[in-house]
């Protein structure tokens, strides 16, 4: 049986840094996102303070209510489905939020981010390579 998430990441202050969705939380946080495979960058993960999730019925849900949440509360890490100066013209009810345990190994892994700069920086160069070399494929050019 599929499941069916949206989550959050929230800072210090509780303000709403990033959306998003999933089917298996759990591997979504320790193996993707809270591991050198994280897409997201740095600060994001830096600033996290707490992580919220709600389990929702179906896929089509899910992803409505990605796109919902992230239009109401334009989290400063979601660059898609997040356009600053729209408002959304709908109302859900909010999710029924439940907090996600951050493990030891999700706070390993903030650590060293904290203190492998050499890592990130050459992540970040390769990212920017990445999206240029794709870019001119695409007939951008640069």
């Amino acid at each position: 049986m599929s499941k069916y998430y949206v989550y959050r990441f929230l800072d210090e202050a509780g303000n709403i840094i990033y959306i998003g969705k999933t089917n298996n939380i759990n591997k979504r946080m320790e193996s993707q996102h809270f591991s050198q495979q994280g897409h997201l960058p740095r600060e994001c993960y830096l600033e996290t303070c707490r992580i919220e999730y709600a389990q929702l019925k179906t896929d089509n849900t899910m992803r409505i209510y990605e796109i919902y949440l992230i239009s109401k509360y334009k989290p400063a890490y979601n660059q898609e489905f997040n356009y600053k100066d729209e408002a959304i013209g709908i109302e859900l009810p909010e999710p029924a939020w439940k907090e996600y345990n951050i493990t030891s190994n999700m706070r390993a892994s903030i650590k060293s981010m904290k203190q492998d700069e050499a890592y990130w920086e050459a992540k970040e160069q390769y990212d920017m390579e990445s999206w240029q070399m794709c870019f001119a494929a695409l007939g951008g050019g640069l």
